[in-house]
């Protein structure tokens, strides 16, 4: 073989390696997309209650109600390995907004087709990271009977399974309608508890607090609540903010800080140097 010869195989192994890296590094690419992006553009955020108002008055709507295929929730039991199906099957409700708004069928309509009219500015949640649903419905297989948790409009941003000390519930945050136009990091929320044996839906007060996620241990004699503190008071739950845990009774729904303000006031003179200082 001559240096020529040569010279071409190695200039063809360069282009062959280099074309199989292009295919892989493309499927990469097109699996990632599949993954992470179907899901954000078939869904979107629902419409802001300004633009609701606008459409009723049309007598007319833009989104129509879109159901995901939903899970049963799931819980451990000391020295058992395996999870324990719960009774309780939780179908998160989304929604799908449609080419062109339609009008809203009357007691003569026969079917599901209905008038389309001109399409109108869509205002949605566009600085809103998170994925956003509208309602939550609930299958019991005890009962087999099937109810919506909530009765009003709502833009839900997390929705979790607890089991506690024989209690199943859902603890559920949205946020408010004159917020979804601003950033993640401004977003204030509101936090539910809903006892899934009883359908009971609960508001859980706290103030300059963004909620992160609930610790339900069956050890801990209340339940355990983490997120955003709004230190500065600016509204904003940033890098600047700290963490705080506040204690959450299952039963009353009181909560209070954890530890209490004497402890965490001790804390901050340790660090802050005010106190232990050599």
């Amino acid at each position: 073989m001559n240096k020529l010869q040569k010279f071409n195989h190695v200039l063809f192994a360069i282009i062959g390696s280099g074309l199989i890296l292009a295919v892989l590094a493309w499927g990469i690419f097109v699996t990632y997309r599949i993954i992470f992006d179907t899901k954000e553009s078939d869904s979107p955020p629902p419409l802001d209650n300004e633009t609701v108002k606008q459409l009723l008055e049309e007598n007319s709507f833009q989104q129509t109600v879109s159901f995901e295929p939903g899970y049963w929730g799931s819980y451990y039991e000391e020295g058992q390995l395996d999870s324990i199906k719960s009774p309780y099957y939780i179908i998160p409700i989304e929604q799908t907004s449609l080419q062109d708004k339609q009008t809203f069928p009357t007691e003569e309509d026969s079917g599901p087709v209905m008038a389309m009219i001109a399409r109108p500015d869509r205002s949605y949640a566009r600085n809103y990271k998170k994925h956003l649903y509208n309602n939550v419905i609930i299958y019991n297989s005890d009962t087999q009977k099937v109810s919506k948790i909530f009765n009003d409009r709502n833009f839900i941003s997390d929705i979790d399974y607890h089991f506690y000390r024989k209690n199943h519930f859902l603890v559920i945050t949205t946020i408010n309608n004159e917020m979804l136009s601003k950033s993640y990091e401004q977003q204030s929320e509101n936090l539910y508890i809903y006892k899934l044996a009883d359908s009971k839906l609960s508001k859980v007060s706290l103030q300059h607090f963004k909620f992160r996620n609930l610790k339900s241990d069956s050890d801990l004699p209340f339940l355990l609540l983490n997120g955003k503190y709004d230190f500065d008071r600016n509204t904003k739950y940033d890098e600047y903010d700290p963490y705080r845990l506040y204690q959450l009774d299952y039963e009353t729904l009181q909560v209070k800080p954890f530890p209490d303000a004497a402890m965490t006031e001790e804390l901050q003179k340790i660090l802050d140097g005010r106190k232990g200082l050599e």
